[in-house]
């Protein structure tokens, strides 16, 4: 019971919860149940699968602060050494964030790598055609409008593979309203600000209801990196268990709750 208003409490998903309190029903001591959660999780989102090095067209998209802009530097630092400077373009598109274009472009030349700026959906067929010979395009989406732009990039390269970046204490209604463009066909899951993640718990759910590979964590690449993947995995739910972790305030209502059960068998004896 104690358990169970702490998750309340933190914000553990209502179905993550029920899964993770039935799994320590019968466990009286805070930290076997807690230690028994964090096995249990890590073991299952450590099938999370491995994302692949990118080629060809992929657009990069997620709500507003993420750090997107970040991501697409990354992305493009990550992939020089495989396609070259020369073989990698970033595009800008549709974005009227103010101060956006300029950090992309410094990103870009810090970089060496080319960028483009893009409004309409004519304009970015047109520069992916012109692009044709470069190895990468990376589009960098604004958090808008995702259904227009996604199809928007659809049309301009109907292979594009696109990229969802969240920061690690993303909401579970900001999630499901990404989740929910379905031309998106996510490819992989960028996380950004997990040193500074105060919730993770709807990130764990969406990992371990979703078969979406993590590809960064900030600058961190977990491209074809199974160690890099398990290194996040365990960052991310160590998070989690610490807030999970009783205080004395909860320790005390954890021993109430078993001392109430004891003295219940007992009397039942």
């Amino acid at each position: 019971q104690a358990l169970g208003e702490i998750m309340h409490e933190t914000s553990v998903p209502p179905t993550l919860r029920a899964i993770l309190l039935d799994e320590v029903r019968h466990i009286e001591s805070a930290d076997l149940a807690l230690a028994k959660i964090r096995k249990g999780l890590t073991a299952s989102l450590q099938r999370t699968k491995v994302a692949s090095a990118f080629s060809g067209v992929h657009a990069v998209t997620g709500p507003s602060g993420a750090g997107k802009t970040s991501i697409v530097y990354h992305i493009a630092n990550a992939h020089s050494q495989l396609h070259g400077q020369d073989g990698i373009a970033i595009i800008s598109f549709n974005d009227n964030r103010l101060g956006a274009w300029p950090q992309l472009q410094l990103l870009s030349a810090s970089a060496g790598i080319d960028c483009f700026k893009i409004k309409n959906t004519t304009g970015l067929s047109e520069l992916v055609a012109n692009l044709s010979n470069r190895k990468l395009i990376i589009i960098d989406t604004p958090s808008n409008q995702i259904e227009e732009n996604i199809g928007a990039i659809r049309t301009a390269a109907s292979h594009a593979a696109c990229h969802l970046v969240f920061p690690a204490d993303v909401s579970a209604g900001t999630i499901k309203r990404f989740l929910a463009v379905e031309r998106a066909h996510w490819q992989s899951l960028a996380l950004t600000k997990l040193d500074d993640c105060l919730n993770p718990w709807a990130v764990i759910q969406m990992l371990a209801e979703n078969d979406i590979p993590l590809s960064f964590a900030g600058a961190r690449s977990a491209l074809e990196n199974k160690a890099e993947v398990a290194a996040i995995i365990n960052a991310l739910v160590g998070r989690g268990i610490r807030l999970l972790a009783p205080t004395p305030l909860t320790q005390t209502a954890w021993a109430g709750a078993t001392l109430a059960r004891t003295f219940a068998g007992a009397a039942v004896r």
